[in-house]
């Protein structure tokens, strides 16, 4: 196995994938003896999980500010520490095989400006072949006068300021508590980016990763370990299932291009007889050569028949799209590409909100799968009416609001998937 650091390491440090746990742990005793950063939960192991073995790898953290591997903070760190960055995150966590889940969020309410929170959740293979999770979260407070920017304000920037026009320059001062105008502006533009990079530190660090380094330390480097299962591939069933399972994955990612291997297994695939057409979006990804047949006639299928228009609420104008024309009942296009029908609804902002007693207008836009996307953009409500009256496939992105509502994002013309010409065989 290749290491980033050739001329730090000797090539008998990263050989094999280490099966015997004793070699291991003799290896462990070693790179700690030459200052290596082992990011390991153990220093001694006495076993691994059936066919497990450690993959190790080494990597060097750069200091080049601009490759964002590493970064310093001028209020906690010393003019020779760095603290690992984002990018230097992201590597180790690859090298260590830990996949971030989807329950990695930001946890805030997102109702104070400049105040992040940010929950992070990684799960990784031990050496027992048991996933472990690993969890971390941060705060940033970059309001005015917070602890965490030297208590910096602007109206102590601007006496500070004025300070210094009368002093001579040798005694100006250019900072509060380590803080300048610019730094804070700074800080505040990528506080979600720091805030995660923050969460994602605190749960790397229990593998063994301190908060910061000496510029020493950094040129030293991190070895670190991926716990695997090793099959047997002089099997040759095992070689079989492998095979099996990579096919399955290629199908999934490009449907209608692959096929699993027969259950007899094959040394060679013949795909040159099979012709694949194109899955168009939103159909089915099985390869139209194996689709099971349609037991009743084309002629003889019914069109789906549109849903009732669903009641208007209390001061909501209800707006009924044109009858579909025969050109839109496309069999290619998602019924969630279609928006069944836009309801105007008036509404008054509370007595909290600075329009208080005034009105505005709220859009429901319900698409062909009944799903309630809201939005109060006159642009996005409008262009959705004119999409349901065309009958125009369209791409409605939407997220989650704080009312736990879908609301649009954007609204795009639905783009089809090429077609493939008719020489060209797959």
């Amino acid at each position: 196995m290749a290491s980033v650091a050739p001329k730090i390491m000797s090539d008998n440090d990263l050989n094999a994938v280490i099966v015997d746990p004793n070699q291991l742990t003799e290896r462990i005793a070693e790179w700690k003896a030459q200052g290596f950063h082992v990011l390991s939960p153990a220093i001694k192991f006495t076993s691994f999980a059936p066919n497990f073995g450690a993959n190790v790898a080494a990597l060097i953290i750069s200091t080049d500010p601009a490759l964002g591997e590493c970064y310093y903070d001028h209020g906690l760190m010393k003019q020779d520490e760095r603290a690992i960055g984002r990018v230097g995150l992201d590597k180790i966590a690859q090298l260590a095989g830990v996949s971030w889940l989807p329950s990695s969020r930001r946890t805030d309410l997102r109702t104070i400006q400049r105040l992040w929170e940010y929950h992070v959740d990684g799960a990784y293979v031990s050496y027992d072949g048991t996933p472990q999770i690993i969890s971390g979260t941060a705060e940033v407070d970059l309001r005015d006068g917070s602890d965490q920017i030297g208590a910096w304000t602007p109206e102590a920037w601007k006496e500070l300021l004025q300070r210094n026009a009368s002093l001579p320059d040798n005694q100006k001062v250019w900072n509060i508590g380590g803080w300048s105008e610019a730094r804070v502006a700074q800080a505040r533009r990528f506080g979600l980016r720091l805030c995660e990079t923050k969460a994602k530190n605190a749960a790397i660090r229990t593998l063994g990763l301190k908060a910061k380094y000496t510029l020493a330390e950094l040129e030293k480097p991190f070895i670190i370990l991926r716990f695997q299962y090793i099959p047997d591939y002089e099997d040759e069933t095992v070689r079989h299932m492998l095979a099996a399972a990579h096919m399955r994955g290629v199908s999934a990612l490009y449907a209608g291009t692959a096929r699993e291997l027969p259950a007899g297994g094959a040394d060679v695939l013949d795909f040159s007889t099979t012709r694949r057409e194109p899955v168009p979006v939103g159909a089915s990804s099985t390869p139209a050569a194996i689709a099971p047949p349609d037991p009743k006639p084309a002629a003889a299928t019914a069109a789906p028949k549109p849903a009732a228009p669903a009641a208007p609420a209390p001061k909501a104008t209800t707006v009924t799209p044109a009858p579909a024309p025969a050109a839109a009942a496309d069999p290619a296009v998602s019924p969630a590409n279609y928006i069944r029908q836009v309801k105007r609804e008036e509404r008054k902002y509370g007595q909290n909100h600075q329009k208080a007693g005034q009105t505005f207008i709220k859009f429901h836009v319900i698409d062909g799968e009944g799903v309630d996307h809201v939005t109060i953009r006159t642009k996005l409500g409008e262009l959705a009416e004119k999409a349901a009256a065309d009958r125009t496939p369209v791409v409605i992105s939407s997220v989650p609001n704080s009312y736990r509502e879908l609301e649009i994002a954007n609204i795009e013309p639905l783009v089809k998937a090429a077609t493939v010409p008719a020489d060209i065989k797959l």
